[in-house]
């Protein structure tokens, strides 16, 4: 009986169904049906990657492959979330004590110089020392890094990189291994390994086993290095008595993925990277004080007649490129839209403009704040979106969220630091506070107007690595544990939003 009445009322509706469309319509609202669901499971799998997968670009996003971190598995090497730490300015003492402060980020216009040569070692330089890179052959490297007067700047001048490719039998003096290497690309050079067979006698081609050896040969190469030996001998030694320096820019939540391992322990020498403690420091940027008005006066009346010139429509901005990474700083700014507008630039945002100066001109012109929010909450850890709002005329108030120690390295009034507040609501109240109190916003940019962006440190690593490869004696060190150097207690977790 049901069988029945269900096929007459099927056979009904074919038949009303019939008088109304077409085969033709048929198969074009199944086309339309099945590119929806496409589109949804489309959307499925992208909202999945955004949120477990690298993103493209400089930062480091949460959750990531290959040696990322996985928020909910709190590894091992971070530290507790940050507690609140300092406050907004009270009062504003005078702007001359300015000048007085000092840090390793604000240095003197000639900082140069501190890298010159001790005058018995710099009569004694005749040798230009050598550099290459160790990377494969798909790499991109720093291409600035090859031209002739790369070390023009430097007190110490005698150096040179040279590229991996024309190496050949040249006696180079120091190996940069960058530390973004994949795990798949590292193994010790060609040409490491064809010595230690000749020097030790094996035929093995493992990786663990070769490091062992070279470590075992560089020790012997020191011995020799200091011991009354022939020139022969010694030239059979050179190779071990190489410097190798471990680098890398990034944090070390993404970065160590090929050095990792317990077999390049006591093989690294000097590090260079963007840490304080590293033996080369290269800084993402450094400050200068400017007491040059330009025809301007630094005044207080003048700041406020700047303030009062910016949109109150627009108060904060923010670019970035890279959506979810480790410090959560796309939670904080959801949060803190909620409560003030932030405009948002770049592929993460609905607002764009071109990389350039002319953005940071716009930026100073239109609005009141910059959101200069780190990826990673790392020790040291401070990069260009801080830096860069301290270009020459770039008059606009850095709000800054990061590891470093920001209180020690800027002078108070210079910035604004998210770990001063409770939640983003409290510092969403700061800000329309200030936007309203023309007197105490004017204060900030006076205080930042007396520092001036000294480009990036990479002049300053530069000449601290030749200074060491020609003063090599008082230089030489093996780091034992890169990894525990390089990741133990140096990063720290967001706080919850």
């Amino acid at each position: 009986m049901i069988e029945c009445v269900l096929g007459t009322r099927m056979t009904s509706w074919r038949r009303q169904f019939s008088r109304h469309y077409t085969r033709r319509d048929l198969k074009c609202f199944l086309a339309v049906l099945i590119l929806l669901v496409v589109t949804v499971i489309c959307l499925i799998i992208r909202s999945q990657h955004l949120h477990h997968h690298d993103d493209e670009g400089d930062d480091i996003s949460v959750g990531q492959s290959g040696g990322g971190l996985d928020l909910h598995a709190r590894e091992n090497f971070l530290l507790p979330p940050s507690v609140i730490t300092g406050s907004p300015p009270i009062s504003w003492p005078d702007v001359s004590i300015l000048k007085d402060f000092r840090s390793p980020y604000i240095v003197s216009s000639d900082y140069l110089n501190e890298f010159k040569l001790p005058r018995d070692v710099k009569k004694s330089v005749s040798q230009t020392k050598l550099i290459t890179w160790y990377l494969p052959a798909s790499a991109v490297m720093r291409e600035d890094l090859f031209d002739e007067d790369v070390f023009d700047n430097c007190p110490a001048r005698r150096c040179r990189f040279i590229r991996p490719e024309v190496v050949g039998d040249k006696q180079v003096d120091a190996i940069v291994f960058p530390g973004w290497l994949e795990e798949t690309e590292i193994h010790l050079p060609e040409r490491i390994q064809i010595r230690l067979r000749q020097f030790m006698l094996t035929a093995s081609t493992d990786v663990t086993v070769l490091v062992s050896l070279f470590r075992e040969a560089r020790t012997r190469a020191a011995q020799a290095h200091t011991d009354a030996i022939d020139d022969n001998q010694r030239h059979r030694f050179w190779l071990f008595l190489q410097v190798f320096i471990f680098h890398d820019m990034d944090p070390p939540i993404k970065s160590l993925r090929a050095f990792g391992g317990d077999a390049w322990n006591s093989v690294f020498n000097w590090t260079w990277s963007y840490r304080r403690d590293s033996d080369i420091w290269e800084p993402r940027g450094v400050l200068t004080y400017d007491d040059q008005n330009d025809n301007i006066e630094k005044t207080t009346s003048y700041f406020r007649e700047v303030a009062k010139s910016k949109s109150r429509s627009k108060p904060v901005a923010w670019f970035v490129s890279t959506c979810h990474v480790n410090s959560q700083r796309e939670l904080y700014v959801q949060e803190l839209q909620k409560h003030i507008r932030v405009d948002v630039y770049g592929t993460c945002g609905n607002m764009t403009c071109q990389k350039s100066f002319a953005c940071l001109e716009m930026l100073s012109r239109k609005y009141y704040f910059y959101l200069s929010f780190e990826s990673a909450l790392c020790e040291d850890f401070i990069t260009e979106k801080f830096f860069h709002m301290f270009f020459k005329g770039i008059h606009i108030v850095p709000v800054v969220m990061g590891g470093a120690d920001y209180k020690s390295f800027f002078p108070d009034g210079t910035y604004i630091h998210t770990d001063w507040f409770e939640s983003p609501s409290d510092l969403a109240a700061y800000l329309n506070r200030l936007i309203e109190d023309k007197d105490e916003y004017a204060e900030y940019l006076l205080r930042k107007s007396y520092f001036m962006y000294e480009e990036s440190g990479s002049d300053a690593a530069l000449c601290q690595l030749c200074q060491r490869l020609h003063h090599l004696e008082e230089s030489r060190k093996v780091y034992d544990d890169i990894k525990s150097w390089y990741r133990d207690d140096q990063c720290r977790a967001p706080r919850p939003v």
